[in-house]
């Protein structure tokens, strides 16, 4: 699992940046609805998909970001002091994907919670 979500990373670095872009307008949008009702009319609409955007950017930033300096398996060569700091460092990044499997969940949840209240509304 690891190594796939270090492949995952590292082919889709570049969409770091398109996150970033989508993250920031996607607040920017939210943060003018949030403040500024008297500035345009219907802007509180725009709340529910911004925060949305701004949830699943956070996530593909993360996802693509988090697992790129992920080790490698060690090999039967190396010392037993290497091996146990490289399987401890898997380790932390193996709680890392599983945070980020619930984390992903929860703004699926959240996702669909919010487009059914924003397409009743």
């Amino acid at each position: 699992m690891l190594s796939n979500l270090k492949q995952f990373s590292v082919r889709f670095y570049w969409l770091r940046s398109v996150t970033l872009v989508v993250g920031s307008l996607s607040s920017a949008l939210f943060l003018y609805g949030l403040f500024c009702s008297a500035c345009l009319l219907g802007a509180d609409q725009l709340l529910i998909p911004a925060g949305v955007a701004a949830l699943w950017a956070g996530v593909g930033y993360w996802f693509v970001t988090a697992f790129a300096n992920v080790p490698d398996k060690p090999d039967k060569q190396m010392g037993f002091f290497k091996k146990v700091s490289i399987r401890f460092q898997r380790g932390i990044y193996l709680l890392f994907a599983i945070l980020g499997c619930f984390l992903s969940l929860a703004v699926v949840f959240f996702t669909l919670r919010g487009l059914r209240i924003w397409i009743a509304g």
